[in-house]
């Protein structure tokens, strides 16, 4: 995972880190199931196709090069 502001101290998180902060606070909030990393960035498009969020815009914003 990248750094969401360019000044942030330290590098970016490994995938094995973020996944394991999703687990903890999906925890901490009482939800079952299997969440990682790439469940924030599936409910990320989910939610925005909901809200009309054109699909390039999305893809842009998610590095996503396909729509498969």
């Amino acid at each position: 995972f990248r750094r969401v502001w360019p000044r942030s101290l330290g590098g970016a998180l490994s995938g094995k880190a973020v996944a394991a902060i999703v687990k903890d606070r999906a925890r901490l909030a009482g939800l079952d199931g299997d969440f990682a990393g790439h469940s924030l960035r599936s409910g990320f498009v989910t939610e925005g196709a909901r809200r009309g969020v054109a699909l390039p815009a999305l893809m842009a914003m998610t590095d996503h090069r396909s729509v498969a």
